[in-house]
């Protein structure tokens, strides 16, 4: 249509209702429009951004699983290498006792095992006996402690305390 052609309109009334209207400000549908638009944008970037997290989340567990699995693999070959050289260490060892008892080559190792397992059994009980007397110096330090805690709080402490009520 031609402009000669259009049909008048009153004032305030505007040719195209989906524009921005003549003073400037949006209409409410199209301010919806936009708002509804800008919505969808935000909760792509908020789905995009906990994709990431959860990606990185799941790179941070694989990578955490594959050096356990070195880890494993590397204590295991250590194992592997400090088990060979103290075979070959008692085998030396047992040949030497054997060429001790030229009849009875079989002592060599009789004597070595003997021996070895002796040294494993009392450096096992030394060990033992360490980490107890540790455990209860440990113990009686922290409960000495407290008592001593009590004393300063309270005037007198639990064993104070006991003696007290017995008598």
């Amino acid at each position: 249509m031609s402009a000669q052609t259009q049909t008048p309109r009153p004032p305030g009334e505007r040719s195209d209702p989906d524009g921005p209207p003549p003073d400037g400000h949006s209409a409410p549908a199209h301010a919806l429009r936009d708002a509804l638009a800008r919505f969808a944008q935000l909760r792509e970037f908020v789905a995009y951004y906990l994709a990431v997290r959860i990606d990185s989340l799941k790179v941070s567990i694989r990578n955490a699983g594959l050096y356990a699995a070195v880890a494993v693999l590397a204590l295991l070959g250590t194992a592997a290498m400090i088990v060979t050289a103290v075979v070959l260490l008692l085998v030396g060892v047992a040949g030497a006792f054997a060429e001790l008892f030229p009849g009875h080559p079989w002592l060599g190792d009789i004597i070595t095992a003997a021996i070895f397992l002796g040294v494993v059994a009392v450096g096992l009980w030394l060990g033992m006996k360490m980490l107890t007397n540790s455990f209860r110096r440990y113990l009686v330090q922290k409960y000495e402690r407290r008592q001593s805690r009590q004393r300063q709080q309270f005037g007198s402490d639990i064993r104070q305390e006991a003696e007290r009520t017995r008598s």
